[in-house]
């Protein structure tokens, strides 16, 4: 890690693989030894690279003070780049499968799926743009030749740095393509966005959820939630899904969507989907 507030990095992904190396030489050899130090290593994760409030006054999405990429001195902090917040994020699913999800974890991700978007161009209305003088200035982002020939144009191209809306990076789009798996948007979605689904399998390319997987849904507020769920690869299928645990019901084109239930507060409720 170095000297954070120095010329030193420290950059997420480092805790996050060594989590998830922990985890799978926990399943090889049963050890217990290696699943604590996992867990060590994910309360480092979310411990120095995240915080689970947007504490900026900026009004632009600022992501600085909850998440960062990598440290080279308090001037040169890299906000939410997609590849190194997306992929250090998707490693907390081996954790989470293994039964040591926290609320920390869950409330991390909820905050990514809120504010991921800002990655991408096309879910941004203004490009943030600085003056000679180094002040912020603000104009529509098709207004701007180089957002049209480039970011506009590509969808899945992301910023870098989301904040300052900069460096043209290819790979940086592909964390959040995977991690929309994670976060349900390609499996199941809550259909009240206060409430997050998780499928934890996908983030850990487990194939079966072709076939069955467990939705979990985080409540991260004071009070009860009621909803229902979305089975998105069901309705795009054609295909009928049962589904246990929490709710009951079937999951199929005609019924896309689960019987309402309740998620208490700052609490996970599973559901089961299993291809009828």
């Amino acid at each position: 890690m170095g000297d954070a507030v120095g010329a030193g990095q420290a950059r997420p992904f480092g805790h996050a693989v060594a989590m998830t190396a922990n985890v799978l030489a926990w399943r090889r050899l049963g050890d217990e030894a290696y699943l604590r130090a996992a867990e060590r290593f994910g309360n480092l994760l979310v411990g120095q690279h995240f915080i689970t409030w947007d504490e900026s006054p900026s009004p632009d999405l600022d992501t600085r003070g909850w998440s960062h990429g990598s440290t080279g001195g308090r001037d040169q902090w890299a906000q939410l780049p997609p590849w190194e917040t997306g992929f250090s994020l998707q490693q907390l699913a081996q954790l989470i499968l293994a039964g040591k999800g926290r609320e920390g974890f869950y409330d991390v991700l909820w905050l990514f799926a809120h504010t991921g978007l800002a990655m991408f161009p096309k879910a941004r209305t203004l490009k943030r743009l600085y003056t000679p003088d180094m002040q912020h200035t603000y104009r529509q982002i098709d207004a701007v030749a180089t957002e049209r020939a480039f970011y506009l144009s590509l969808p899945y191209l992301a910023y870098e740095n989301p904040w300052d809306q900069t460096m043209l990076a290819g790979y940086q789009g592909v964390e959040p393509i995977i991690l929309c798996l994670y976060l349900g948007g390609g499996l199941v979605r809550a259909e009240d966005d206060r409430v997050l689904a998780l499928v934890p399998q996908a983030a850990a390319y487990d194939a079966s959820v072709a076939r069955e997987f467990t939705a979990e849904v985080w409540n991260p507020l004071e009070e009860q939630v009621e909803t229902r769920l979305i089975g998105t690869v069901a309705v795009k299928r054609g295909e009928q899904w049962n589904c246990s645990g929490a709710v009951s019901g079937v999951v199929s084109p005609d019924a896309p969507a689960t019987e309402p239930f309740a998620v208490a507060p700052r609490t996970v409720a599973r559901v089961r989907f299993q291809r009828a």
